[in-house]
């Protein structure tokens, strides 16, 4: 039998000596998550513990010594947290303790604060200095979170990572959980590339303080010092946790703060790769460094090529601009960057065949008493490809073949005798509808006839349609299509674009090779003559609509390939599936090429869309060419479905050729009825309140176009009326110029990081959450952290032997067993060591002594949760 010893000691009000009336002792010892643990079984003869002294309250503070058969003691100070009274014919009155380690006060207290781009080391001790700074006097205070010395906090120096803490509050100990649990990720992923354990460790000297402990899993004792297990009296007996498990994921995803991820996720990633170079933590004399850790020094930044505690510059180290990281061809607008021609597709006139190149504001649809007015992208006679008036150009099709969903014509019989498929089922489409003079739609079928085409109006006299495609209107008369283009103010909802370019974007950031706001922005140049008195004749010209400021964006991105695009090439480029081809704002289905689930490079698209957001500037001189002193220019942002409902959201630019970001809510956005022309004289009010009721609600999972335009030119029921507006009578007479530039335009969506692709098997654990982030280099470096926990082969043996106190929590040892251990471990590697040999990490110790009844002698066991780490 094994000999120990034990010594139990009350020190509230004490000490007293309680040994002798112990029946039972369980001390649970652990760490990383777990606090430790006690439970102890006392006779309360006469009421003692219970009703007489000394009593036994909550926070009551016990010191538990085991002493083994070697002299190694197991000494830690526990508190009361439940009291259990027992009263029976056997064993009379006695008093069963439930204890908790010190370390309990640290799941009681809140933190706030919040670590930009700060060590683990660092973000740690911040964290104890947080809570010693707020406790109560009942409480412990720590130790030795300062002191870095082996034994204490010997969390790395060399990490980097955003800890949002201050965005609301959070609990001491899982603030340094999640600290220690992310450094598993490689240390070129902000991790340390190995595996943290949490302890506290009682002061036994001074209860009224506790010892903080942070080290890599498994690294004491030192290598050769190891206990190896040969003599286990029961190894995962039932029932049992332990086993050899299944992996649990190989695809590990996590979501972050809403509002801060993007679609595209170029901004996001810009962003969160550009707050963590700016913070690389300053290299510090006399540290070792692994390999892959980045650290600045007199202004320049260093990647270390191997372990080293060299001094940079030093060949152990490679200088890095933030172009080395980022990828110097990688801006942060992904749809703006050298976008010119992919903005220009979605406007008027792509082909510049017809009215000329222009874009569309946020009156193409009409619903107006008598008068309606739709829009269409292309008037035809025939479903056919090619050039001519009535066909399809090619340049409207996937593979220059087949037509997406939502792509929308007016079957002119005018132009020609109606053919293709819209002559076929005697003309009408699958629900008995006349194609012929009616707008129609593609529903998105693949049959190849009639039944993928829907007539979505019935047209009637005085009905108009926009042709996008041509940038022109037409009005519905005696049954004939009718070019009103040429009638004053008719064409109100096409504008000719003077020119369109790429320009220096609202971001300067720049390093020795690139500056990344280079070309990053699209700028649209409108041009107009600024006029005392304005002719009658004038509302007919080109020049009465281009006052004013406009920009279009539609789905597919780009709409269609003229200018040298691919449909889609940006947003719905699947050419098999055709989709998307509109944007949904549940973002939950498809990525930009159309992959479906989180097991692709895209994965990182998905997550509810909640708003749109970008930066815009709004240059506007006269023909001084000087800046015209004023600003707060009214904007206004407008949405169509592909059910012709509108949404429309304002907002302000506050200064003349100054960038401002803006971000536009869904929720914000408000139903809109477009009036027809002012050239008509209806001026009746057309207003909606917020209580009336809109029938045909917004589809807001099939967004089709984004117009954004100068409100000031419009009247007060939002039709196009410049004459009377600041840009006639703000600029001097002659001409003026408008330039609108619009950079890093996105839509936001809560944050996303999901581990690299697999082609094996592809097992998803469930996603983690994590509301408070709001960097994405942080967001990826904890799944690829979790992704090396959940791949690894879980190994877990519960093992019982006679009561030693030779391992302590995270301490490495070997368990060797011929009939249950089929692996052959060394202390680095998973083979080439003895056989039936494992190397495993103590994660949870109990010790448990029992008194006999009749002799008072009894048993003391240890049993040990080992799991098999990760060799790093």
């Amino acid at each position: 039998m094994t000999e120990y010893s034990y010594v139990v000691t009350v020190l509230t009000g004490g000490p007293i000596d309680i040994s002798e009336d112990i029946e039972e002792i369980e001390c649970i010892d652990t760490g990383t998550g777990e606090v430790k643990s006690a439970k102890i079984r006392l006779n309360s003869i006469e009421g003692k513990y219970i009703t007489a002294a000394p009593l036994m309250t909550q926070f009551v503070q016990i010191k538990i010594k085991i002493t083994d058969e070697d002299s190694v003691d197991y000494e830690q100070i526990y508190e009361v947290d439940r009291v259990i009274p027992i009263k029976n014919a056997a064993e009379g009155y006695t008093v069963e303790l439930e204890l908790m380690g010190q370390e309990q006060h640290l799941q009681k207290k809140d933190i706030a604060k919040q670590f930009y781009f700060t060590s683990a080391q660092e973000t740690a001790e911040g964290i104890i200095d947080f809570y010693n700074d707020d406790l109560g006097t009942a409480q412990p205070t720590v130790i030795n979170h300062d002191v870095t010395t082996s034994g204490n906090n010997e969390l790395p120096v060399w990490t980097a990572n955003n800890y949002e803490f201050g965005l609301s509050e959070i609990k001491a100990y899982d603030a340094l959980l999640e600290v220690v649990e992310g450094l598993g990720a490689s240390v070129a992923g902000g991790g340390a590339g190995d595996f943290y354990e949490l302890y506290f460790d009682s002061d036994t000297a001074d209860p009224t303080q506790i010892k903080f402990k942070a080290f890599v899993s498994g690294s004491s004792p030192a290598g050769g010092s190891e206990v190896t297990i040969t003599d286990s009296t029961s190894v995962n007996e039932a029932p049992t946790e332990g086993g050899l498990h299944a992996i649990t994921g190989t695809l590990v995803k996590a979501w972050g703060k809403i509002n801060i991820g993007t679609l595209p996720n170029s901004i996001q990633n810009f962003a969160g790769e550009l707050e963590a170079f700016r913070l690389h933590p300053q290299h510090a004399s006399g540290v070792t460094y692994p390999a892959n850790a980045r650290v600045q020094l007199a202004g320049t930044h260093y990647q270390a090529n191997v372990q080293t505690s060299n001094t940079p510059p030093h060949a152990n180290w490679t200088s890095k601009t933030f172009a080395d990281i980022q990828g110097a061809a990688n801006g942060y607008s992904l749809w703006t960057d050298g976008k010119i021609d992919e903005w220009q597709s979605s406007g008027s006139d792509p082909s510049t065949a017809n009215k000329g190149k222009g874009y569309w504001d946020s009156n193409m649809n009409i619903e107006d008493g008598i008068y309606t007015q739709r829009w269409v992208i292309k008037r035809v006679n025939t479903d056919v490809t090619g050039v001519g008036s009535g066909q399809i150009p090619s340049n409207y099709k996937y593979s220059g073949t087949d037509l997406y969903r939502g792509f929308r014509v007016l079957v002119d019989p005018n132009i020609g005798t109606i053919s293709g498929v819209f002559a076929e089922n005697s003309g009408n489409d699958r629900f008995g509808k006349a194609y012929s003079n009616n707008i129609v739609q593609h529903n998105g079928g693949t049959a190849g006839d009639y039944t993928d085409w829907d007539v979505i109006l019935e047209t009637a006299d005085l009905n108009r349609v926009a042709v996008r495609d041509e940038g022109k209107v037409y009005e519905r008369q005696s049954g004939t299509w009718t070019d009103i283009s040429g009638v004053a103010r008719e064409n109100h909802c096409f504008h000719l674009v003077s020119s369109v370019a790429n320009v220096t974007g609202y971001n300067s950031t720049s390093d020795d090779t690139t500056t990344f706001g280079d070309g990053s922005a699209v700028e649209f140049t409108w041009s107009y003559t600024a006029l005392n008195a304005i002719p009658a004749g004038f509302f007919t010209t080109d020049g009465f609509y281009q006052i004013g400021a406009w920009a279009n964006f539609s789905f597919p991105f780009p709409e269609n390939s003229y200018f040298s695009n691919t449909i889609g090439e940006l947003y719905g480029n699947n050419a098999t599936k055709k989709e998307p081809v509109t944007l949904d704002s549940n973002n939950m289905h498809l990525s930009h090429s159309g992959n479906v689930g989180f097991n692709h490079t895209e994965a990182e698209d998905l997550g509810p869309i909640n708003g749109i957001q970008f930066q815009m500037k709004f240059q506007w001189k006269d023909v001084t060419s000087a800046l015209t002193l004023q600003g707060n220019f009214k904007m206004r942002c407008t949405m169509y479905d592909t059910n012709d409902n509108v949404v429309i959201q304002d907002f302000t630019i506050p200064f003349n050729d100054q960038w401002a970001q803006i971000h536009l809510p869904f929720s914000e956005f408000s139903p809109y009825r477009a009036r027809i022309p002012l050239s008509l004289g209806n001026i009746a009010p057309n207003l909606f309140t917020r209580d009336l009721e809109i029938l045909n609600t917004f589809q807001w999972k099939n967004i089709k176009l984004i117009c954004f335009q100068w409100q000031e030119v419009y009247d007060d029921q939002g039709r196009y009326a410049p004459e009377g507006s600041r840009a006639i009578w703000g600029a001097a007479a002659g001409t003026a110029t408008i330039k609108l530039a619009i950079d890093a335009f996105c839509f936001t969506k809560p944050l996303l990081a999901v581990t690299a692709p697999v082609t094996t098997r592809v097992i998803e654990p469930r996603s983690l959450q994590f509301p408070d982030i709001s960097n994405s280099v942080q967001l990826s470096q904890i799944v690829n952290s979790q992704l090396e926990i959940e791949k690894f082969r879980h190994k877990e043996f519960i093992i019982t032997t006679q009561g030693k106190n030779d391992i302590s929590f995270g301490d490495t040892f070997f368990l060797t067993d011929s009939k249950i251990v089929v692996d052959d471990d060394t202390r680095t590697a998973d083979s080439g060591g003895t056989a039936n040999t494992i190397r495993l990490v103590a994660k949870r110790i109990i010790r448990k002594i029992t008194k006999r009844q009749t002799s008072g002698a009894g048993s003391f066991l240890r049993t040990i949760i080992g799991i098999k780490r990760t060799i790093t």
